[in-house]
């Protein structure tokens, strides 16, 4: 059902080729690595979208009736695509030899172009060429690495609702509204296994890491609970005190501890004192009685954390819909995101506060300074090289620091709950209250290793050798979203 074959494919572009030719081009969006949408205007088709879906279990193309929701900033191939499509008309749609191949002309200022759609079940392939063959852009299922995929899993729930009501099939060509109605309650589920699949990651390396260390105190408690066979030790040679010299190796004495009296042998330090020897065991016996109820209480703490997350892996595991794991995502930050011990250098002590602490919508760490001398505080000494170091531009206001691993990129939505936490920090307090739906503001972004500060200069200014700048509309849901605790 789900299989696009050379026959179904002409059916489709057969439907469709009534709605494409001499439509334009409105917009290309990519909400998804995987996933790419063309909106076009037709005086006789109106307003409409056509999917292109890369997803190796999803792969597919087809008319929707409505586009799903796409993020502020478009990737680089959605800008690419948008630079040569849009106000492009569509001058053919055919299917190329083989049949598994979908084409479509467009031309735009005398130039034609010929946008490529290959299906395949390993590797499905959406190129744009130019008239001589040359290869323009390029998108398949390897080109996002797969972390990028894993970021990029779930599609808002609300829209997944519409495709499950079928709103996005309404009024399409029977062969397309078949192909809609076919993937909708496919594709949500493995986006929804998808998304499953990244929040169990967390949780799962968490439980082994808490369970490991549930292992180690457990260990320890037990030797910890042996120091009382040294108290018995240092009893037995204190009655023995007499029987012993320096430079011997061991010593059998009656254990008058065991109601049978047996004789038992105790190691001795040659290089000891008797009393040396006797004080030993009951030091060891003291540390014993300190360290037990410490790691009693630790390990009762790390037994409660591992049932925790025995729970929330439950939680996961029993979601049947997307909405059902958004909530569960601060959750998994929370309890997933290790605790950091901030350092400083030098004889300056941290404030006693620390930055504002966050957690984007990716489970990422956001960290927001709280004044001018906890913005340098932040950014010189807690900041890593390769944190991602965010201002507002051209004024005053905090510094924000994103947190990042080695190798790996910071994701869309991550940067935007960053510019979001920055802009809103940097108000006054009065004004945070009245932002407004779509205010427009530039942030400035760079890795924090080029940010400096010149001697001599203010608390809290510091000087960027490089940076790019994100031109960012304020959505308040996101802010109520990161500023609700």
């Amino acid at each position: 059902m789900l299989a696009l074959d050379p026959s179904r494919i002409a059916r489709l572009l057969d439907e469709c080729r009534p709605w494409l030719e001499g439509a334009r081009v409105e917009n290309v969006h990519q909400r998804l690595a995987d996933c790419l949408t063309v909106s076009f205007y037709s005086p006789t088709a109106g307003k409409f979208v056509l999917l292109f879906c890369l997803h190796p279990r999803l792969c597919r193309f087809h008319l929707i009736a409505k586009r799903p929701p796409s993020p502020p900033i478009p990737t680089p191939l959605c800008q690419a695509l948008r630079k040569h499509l849009r106000g492009a008309h569509v001058e053919s749609v055919a299917i190329a030899p083989g049949g598994w191949t979908s084409e479509i002309v467009f031309t735009r200022n005398a130039q034609r172009l010929r946008l490529r759609f290959r299906v395949s079940s390993r590797r499905p392939e959406l190129s744009l060429h130019e008239e001589d063959e040359t290869t323009l852009h390029n998108l398949d299922s390897t080109t996002a690495s797969p972390q990028e995929r894993r970021e990029s899993c779930e599609w808002p729930h609300d829209f997944m609702d519409d495709l499950s009501a079928g709103d996005f099939a309404t009024g399409l060509p029977p062969a397309h509204a078949e192909m809609a109605r076919d993937f909708a309650l496919h594709e949500a589920g493995i986006r929804l296994d998808a998304q499953r699949r990244v929040l169990s990651d967390q949780v799962s390396r968490r439980r082994r890491k808490r369970a490991r260390l549930q292992r180690n105190l457990e260990r320890d408690l037990e030797t910890a609970r042996a120091g009382e066979q040294s108290r018995r030790e240092g009893e037995l040679l204190n009655g023995a005190r007499g029987q012993l010299r320096r430079g011997m190796s061991e010593i059998v004495v009656q254990d008058f501890f065991d109601p049978e009296l047996p004789t038992v042998r105790i190691e001795l330090d040659p290089a000891a004192t008797p009393q040396e020897n006797i004080e030993q065991r009951f030091k060891r016996y003291r540390k014993s009685q300190r360290g037990v109820p410490m790691i009693e209480g630790r390990l009762a703490r790390v037994q409660d954390e591992v049932c925790d997350l025995d729970e929330l892996l439950e939680e996961i595991a029993n979601a049947s819909h997307i909405a059902m794991l958004t909530p569960l995502i601060p959750k998994v930050s929370e309890r997933c995101q290790p605790v950091r011990r901030y350092r400083t250098k030098g004889p300056k002590q941290a404030s006693v506060s620390g930055p504002r602490r966050f957690f984007s919508i990716d489970a990422v760490e956001i960290l927001v300074g709280r004044n001018a001398k906890g913005n340098d505080e932040l950014t010189l000494r807690i900041a890593r090289g390769n944190d991602l170091f965010l201002h507002v531009a051209s004024r005053a206001g905090s510094h924000t620091v994103v947190r990042t691993e080695k190798g790996k990129s910071v994701p869309t939505e991550t940067l935007l709950d960053a510019a979001h936490l920055t802009f809103y920090y940097s108000l006054p307090d009065a004004a945070r209250k009245r932002v407004q739906e779509g205010t427009v503001v530039d942030v400035d972004y760079t890795p924090v290793k080029y940010v400096r500060k010149p001697k001599g200069v203010p608390a809290g200014l510091v000087l960027l050798s490089r940076h790019k700048t994100l031109h960012l509309r304020v959505e308040i849901e996101r802010l109520r979203r990161l500023t609700t605790h």
